[in-house]
């Protein structure tokens, strides 16, 4: 009696997480993985950015989307409440495998993925190598897909930097041992120097982990290590062919030419500029961002 109610109560827990609402830790792929289930409809797994935030700054931005989509988020490992694994389990090949974790996990059969940022440079990763996989996908002011730009983008940090921006920065490094608060403080530096209204930046959560620093260190140190990380991923763009919509915000610091090769790249896309955003045009002009995802997932 007592085996058969155990069994019950498994396949009940097994059957909430697979239609309704969930946040808690799954252990997926050998780490474990924090998610956060939000809402009903085909479903949208959104890959924040980073590498090394969690997916904490897209809430309460993406509501709209969940009233009509079943959106999954969740860490990436070694970011946010997600484990770190041991140094050999912290690579692309790890974090591609997550997502074909996910999938299984939710029993999608082709997935429709949000790409942010870091993010896409990994969604681009995922579709080399499951393209059958892939739904559509939607790159939301991509980060570069090769080392090509970044002299461009560190010309354009410079141009956009303010006396105001240096001087804080310049408070915080000199303040002492860097923790986690002040690590938020100088992410929020870089992040108003890519905003349309750097008053936006404040509207963010980012709920850096107590051990962000040791997280961090650890999935850069075996990004670093892997050959594959800074490979070029335009050079994939043309096989990849379910639908893509690009979003730009105009002053995102990333530079055009990377956006424009990407839309070249691609055999189906869709562009939208965002004139009143930068790199977080779900912050800086919610409502229009939300309509605009909705619309490319109906369609």
């Amino acid at each position: 009696m007592i085996v058969k109610l155990l069994v019950l109560c498994s396949l009940f827990a097994v059957n909430v997480f697979a239609q309704g609402d969930f946040t808690g830790i799954k252990n997926l792929n050998g780490a474990s993985m924090f998610l956060s289930v939000r809402g009903s409809g085909e479903p949208l797994l959104v890959l924040h950015g980073g590498p090394g935030l969690n997916h904490s700054y897209f809430i309460p931005f993406l509501k709209k989307l969940e009233e009509k989509h079943r959106v999954i988020y969740y860490d990436q490992r070694a970011c946010g409440q997600s484990s770190t694994p041991s140094a050999d389990s912290i690579s692309l090949k790890f974090l591609i495998e997550d997502i074909e974790a996910i999938r299984k996990q939710f029993k999608i059969e082709k997935l429709n993925i949000l790409a942010h940022s870091w993010g896409a440079v990994l969604a681009s990763h995922y579709a080399s190598k499951y393209p059958n996989r892939i739904a559509r996908i939607i790159y939301s002011n991509p980060s570069m897909l090769s080392r090509d730009y970044d002299q461009e983008a560190a010309a354009l940090v410079k141009q956009k930097t303010t006396a105001a921006d240096s001087v804080d920065r310049a408070k915080i490094f000199g303040s002492g041992t860097l923790d986690t608060r002040k690590y938020d403080e100088l992410l929020r530096i870089s992040f108003r120097i890519s905003a349309y209204d750097r008053a936006n930046i404040s509207k963010m959560s980012l709920n850096l982990p107590p051990n962000f620093l040791e997280a961090n260190r650890a999935l850069f140190n075996g990004l670093m290590k892997d050959p594959s990380f800074n490979s070029d991923m335009y050079k994939v763009l043309p096989t990849f062919k379910f639908p893509v919509l690009i979003i730009h915000g105009e002053s995102d610091v990333i530079p055009l030419p990377s956006i424009e090769r990407l839309k070249k790249g691609l055999p189906n896309a869709v562009y939208i500029v965002f004139s009143k955003s930068g790199h977080f045009p779900f912050v800086e002009e919610t409502e229009r961002y939300n309509e605009e995802i909705l619309t490319f997932l109906k369609n």
